[in-house]
């Protein structure tokens, strides 16, 4: 067989698939489908090894990753727990800590001290996920965390609800600088008999007068899900706690501060092995401040997400929706969706703070006042929700101001083997996974065959995948 027809399979042209497209037509295409594009990124394979590089994708080998040593990985989709595509690349200078991932704007995250392996956070779905080592906080030795921060000026609050984690200490705080040996205040979830602890390093002065780092309080009776709050006002900072999602708060302790107006307010994790990740998950993150940010839920306008019956989650601009279809442009291509597809329409991302309220069987317009107006939908038109209800009659909303979200049915997620998601937030299922040259392919159970290029990638996750991390490699 002539080496050139050899080479054109390899890359993947059938002509038998085309007929008619002339074996010369075919080969003039070959250099176009031979040039593999890369991406920055990371992936993370089922034993746990993860390894940071340029990631590319490869119908053969799978996802293929080269190093900045230049060694090659080859990592099937078999072996395959997680791949992120599209991060910033590591900087030129590798003694900088930073490592910014997929995290809003002002949001960064670093390790502080000599953790053992680097941390990682992401954020999705209004909720941050943060992997960090590290085995200590609070002692006359560095620290050892991974904090994921933002600048801080003035007076102001950080709240957070810290759902679930398995790693020793998981928190909120407010930190003078980002060395290892800073004062802060902290208020944190343990996973041993403390309960909610509140820690703060004070002045070195301080420190020698009293022989301890500074001010401490246990509450061994708190447990998960926890909501925290540290308050920053006039030279002093207190920490509360709240059993009712944030809606009333109670005193915890308090701890002067003698810092500069603008210092770093954020998440931390201490993992608690040296060399082993542990993840914790931050939801209904807020700060305030006096910057000109004051008041930003994540400092990144909220694009509509549509929940389908089946789990998939499409972000976009809602181009048209009535009670027979869902138009939307999602991607750069507008889809248009059978209205009986839609489980929910959220349309701010206060709607996921009232998640409580959508409950099974209830059908209408969840209100930004955070009451439920249960009735049968009837259109949307530009920013304009109509409604109808057997009480109230036809009523007319306005998204963002009166209404958050929209609830059409209950979700039934379909079980599938991988998820994807991609740069525009959005979240999609598939059994198998097909690499192509760069782009994947797979089957989503609602939208069908779906073909995603690799610069809209953001990770493919393999679902229901527990990974022990045991070393990383880069």
């Amino acid at each position: 067989m002539p080496l050139r027809l050899i080479s054109l399979m390899r890359v993947g042209i059938n002509l038998r698939l085309f007929p008619g497209l002339s074996l010369a037509a075919g080969l003039a295409l070959l250099p176009l489908a031979a040039t593999l594009l890369s991406a920055p990124g990371s992936v993370q394979t089922r034993d746990g090894k993860i390894y940071d590089g340029e990631l590319r994708l490869d119908p053969v080998e799978g996802i293929v990753l080269t190093n900045a040593a230049g060694t090659v990985v080859k990592v099937a989709m078999t072996n395959l727990a997680s791949a992120r595509f599209n991060l910033p690349r590591t900087p030129a200078n590798p003694s900088n800590s930073i490592r910014i991932t997929t995290l809003p704007e002002p949001w960064k995250n670093v390790d502080i001290g000599p953790v053992g392996t680097p941390g990682l956070a992401v954020f999705r779905d209004e909720t941050f996920r943060v992997n960090a080592s590290g085995t200590r906080i609070w002692s006359e030795k560095p620290d050892e965390l991974h904090f994921v921060y933002r600048p801080f000026k003035g007076n102001g609050q950080i709240i957070a609800q810290v759902p679930k984690f398995d790693a020793s200490i998981a928190g909120i705080m407010l930190r003078k600088e980002l060395t290892a040996n800073s004062e802060f205040v902290m208020e944190a979830a343990t996973s041993g008999g403390d309960g909610l602890m509140f820690r703060s390093r004070r002045e070195l002065e301080h420190r020698k007068l009293v022989n301890r780092e500074g001010d401490w309080q246990n509450r061994d009776e708190m447990r998960v899900p926890m909501w925290l709050r540290l308050v920053r006002r006039d030279k002093w900072v207190n920490a509360y706690r709240s059993w009712d999602d944030g809606m009333s708060w109670e005193h915890i302790s308090g701890s002067p501060d003698d810092w500069p107006r603008e210092v770093y307010a954020g998440l931390f994790v201490v993992g608690g092995k040296t060399n082993e990740l542990k993840e914790a998950t931050f939801a209904n993150v807020l700060v305030t401040d006096e910057s000109l940010e004051t008041g930003a839920h994540t400092n990144e306008s909220f694009v509509p997400q549509i929940l389908l019956k089946g789990g998939t989650l499409l972000t976009g601009s809602i181009i048209s929706f009535d009670r027979s279809s869902l138009t939307l442009s999602n991607l750069g291509r507008a889809r248009v969706i059978s209205a009986v597809k839609v489980a929910r329409v959220l349309f701010h991302p206060r709607s996921r703070k009232f998640e409580h309220e959508l409950t099974p069987g209830r059908r209408g317009a969840l209100l930004a006042s955070g009451d439920f107006f249960e009735g049968e939908f009837g259109s949307l038109e530009k920013d304009r929700l109509k409604m109808s209800s057997v009480l109230f009659g036809r009523r007319t909303f306005k998204l963002g101001d009166q209404v958050v979200a929209l609830v059409l049915a209950d979700p039934s997620p379909v079980t599938a083997a991988f998820t994807v998601r991609t740069t525009d937030g959005s979240e999609l299922c598939g059994q198998f996974i097909s690499p192509e040259p760069n782009a994947v392919a797979f089957v989503d159970p609602t939208l069908g065959p779906l073909r995603i290029p690799v610069s809209q990638l953001v990770e493919i996750t393999q679902a229901g995948l527990t990974v022990r991390t045991n070393s990383t490699a880069k």
